[in-house]
């Protein structure tokens, strides 16, 4: 147990405690922790005696050899790292150190040298025994350490009028997308927004702090932009919206590219399968241990650490979090990081797929990089805004679908709802799509945020500025509870908020950007007007078309007199099979079509593509990088029929 201690579990404690995030990214509860400890402390050991115990049933010489064998190798290993002290010390490091096989070797000889004393000097082996205490030492510091701590024992806050709490966070979505001119919410294209707008209040000047979501987020959950380099997990920002809330409200959280909430804390982690999750940490635990002790240039024998750890999956959680909505005698806070309206745009509002397109492809008209920019192409960049929208209308569908589930249950009256997103998405020929500039800042600054007050029935526009560091505080006053550390949030209920004269955001590759809050607010009224003029608003007919390439002609008949074709056009439809056989029951219908002009073409001129005897769509044609023009169409989906679908092309007369 001696040799356990100092050569496997106290290395793996002290790079455990120095990087506090190895059991938030496994979801270990306090429980696990310390049993945990236990296994590296007595486990280990437990488990080497019990082989042992084994042996001698093949006789006593045979069990005695065993012992003596995991005693030098126990002693080899703790004596690597000293190998390695002496060789630095004598050779200063850099080409001048002993390779790493000759200290493996060095290492080897020591625990050799340290078995065979062991075996014939009773002084040696009453050392040992004389040190058995050490073990239950590093056991009680690692549980006491700050980090490991603050799983073992977290903080217990009071709220005072706890209440259900269900918190939607969206990914990569501006505000401006869905006003209206008046700048309210477009009832007709989000109805659902609408209707939570109608019982909430909607801060409809509320800024991010980050570009990033693993720092926006965080915000949002801690009431302070986290410290550059700060990862997003529980045992590094403790302080948080589910410590604040654990005693009193059951947690449930979806979390994407964070891990914030406190392990073993949220939903079904580790439920039935607590000895395999034990079994897994002390895996890693000695696997660390064995990094600790390996020579610097033997280390990569030994694989990466982490292998297969995530961070997050980024799924689309609507149907997990409605399912798991109740009413329940203990208080929920049901929490969901979404990546929607987020790229790949690939979701028609009627949540059919008309795509199927990898997270991490590329849309088209964008410029890879490290700082990721749009094509200097206006109508490319067009059509990515086109299908952010329509997908953002998908996401009204989903939220209608989980408000109807709240009503249901009877939750809806009497619980806090919470709808924000971490940051917006910028829609700007050349300009960056999600690293804020003082060009884009109005499009990535400005996010939704809607807070619904428990028995709220009454909806209200706030417009003095607000900011993502506000929720949590927000909350927390809601539930009759306050937030017991100092953070850059103040609470925005009661009252009207201070104003805030400037805005900065903070960017993952770039400069932090700081505006005046009324120079931020002309320019974002100005990019609302250029959205409602290349695509309308709901008010504008049934779809969401382009209206800036005759929109009036879409769904009309060719023979329509209002419908002025010119003459048929050579094209080759790249989406001509899956027209043949479209079925909606499949989930994924061709509503984007693409393709090659077969023809000369002249500049500027518009293609008409018909579907089964209508219009649906009016595009130019693009000199898509290289080879012959291109072309790329939305269409409403109402126009495709099941089975077979006819296709034609026209040029504008």
């Amino acid at each position: 147990m001696v040799l356990v201690g100092f050569a496997v579990a106290q290395p793996a404690f002290e790079v455990i405690s120095e990087t506090p995030e190895f059991f938030a990214l496994r979801a270990s509860s306090g429980t696990e922790v310390i049993l945990f400890a236990l296994a590296m402390v007595v486990g280990i050991p437990a488990a080497l005696l019990a082989l042992e115990l084994l042996a001698s049933l093949a006789g006593r010489s045979v069990a005695r050899a065993l012992h003596l064998g995991f005693v030098a190798v126990l002693s080899a290993v703790f004596a690597a790292g000293l190998v390695q002290a002496v060789a630095g010390d004598l050779f200063g490091g850099g080409d001048r150190a002993l390779s790493g096989w000759i200290v493996l070797a060095g290492a080897l000889l020591l625990g050799i040298a340290l078995a065979l004393a062991y075996s014939r000097f009773r002084t040696v082996r009453t050392y040992l025994l004389v040190l058995a205490p050490a073990p239950l030492v590093f056991l009680v510091l690692f549980l006491i350490d700050a980090p490991t701590g603050r799983v073992v024992l977290p903080p217990a806050p009071v709220v005072a009028k706890p209440a259900p709490v269900v918190m939607l966070v969206f990914d990569e979505f501006p505000v401006a997308s869905l006003m209206d001119a008046r700048q309210q919410i477009d009832a007709e294209r989000y109805p659902n927004f609408a209707k939570l707008a109608r019982d909430a209040t909607w801060y409809r000047r509320t800024t991010t702090v980050s570009d990033l979501t693993t720092s926006a987020v965080p915000a949002i959950l801690t009431g302070s932009l986290p410290p550059p380099g700060t990862a997003p997990t529980a045992a590094e920002q403790p302080r948080n919206l589910f410590t604040l809330l654990r005693n009193s409200h059951r947690l449930r959280a979806a979390e994407t590219f964070t891990s914030m909430c406190p392990a073993g804390s949220c939903g079904d982690a580790g439920q039935g399968a607590l000895p395999r999750r034990v079994l897994a940490s002390v895996t890693d635990g000695v696997e660390i241990a064995a990094h600790a002790a390996a020579p610097p240039d033997l280390e990569p024998w030994l694989g990466d650490l982490g292998e297969g750890v995530d961070l997050g999956e980024a799924v689309d959680p609507f149907g997990r979090l409605i399912g798991g909505l109740q009413r329940t005698e203990k208080p929920e806070l049901h929490y969901v990081h979404m990546l929607l309206p987020h790229y790949p745009w690939i979701r028609l509002p009627s949540g059919r797929f008309y795509e199927r397109a990898a997270p991490l492809d590329l849309p088209r008209g964008f410029q890879a990089g490290a700082v990721q920019r749009w094509d200097p192409d206006p109508w490319l960049v067009r059509q990515a805004w086109h299908r952010h929208l329509l997908q953002v209308a998908y996401l009204d569908r989903m939220l209608g679908r989980l408000l109807l589930r709240l009503r249901a249950v009877g939750m809806y009256d009497r619980s806090l709802v919470v709808a924000v997103a971490d940051h917006g998405v910028s829609f700007a020929p050349g300009e960056p799509m999600r690293d804020v500039t003082p060009s884009n800042a109005q499009d990535i600054a400005f996010v939704p945020l809607f807070i619904k007050a428990p028995r709220q029935r009454r909806g209200a526009v706030i417009d003095v500025p607000a900011r993502t560091t506000d929720i949590l505080p927000t909350i927390m006053e809601m539930l009759g509870g306050r937030v017991p550390w100092e953070i850059e949030g103040r609470s925005l209920t009661g009252r009207q908020p201070r104003p805030r004269p400037s805005v900065t955001i903070t960017s993952s590759r770039l400069p932090p950007v700081t505006a005046s809050a009324a120079k931020l607010d002309r320019r974002f009224r100005d990019a609302l007007e250029r959205r409602i003029r290349m695509f309308g608003t709901g008010a504008d007919g049934p779809d969401l078309v382009d209206q800036e390439h005759h929109p009036e002609w879409i769904g009309r008949r060719l023979e329509d007199p209002r419908v002025r074709l010119g003459g048929p056009a050579a094209v080759r439809i790249e989406q001509r099979r899956q027209l043949e056989r479209v079925s909606r029951a499949s989930g994924l219908v061709p509503a984007l079509l693409t393709g090659n002009v077969l023809e000369q073409v002249p500049a500027g001129r518009e293609l008409v593509l018909t579907l089964n005897g209508r219009v649906a769509a009016v595009v130019p044609i693009n000199p898509w990088w290289t080879g012959p023009p291109r072309f790329s169409a939305i269409f409403p989906e109402r126009l495709l029929q099941q089975g077979a679908n006819s296709v034609r092309a026209f040029w504008t007369g």
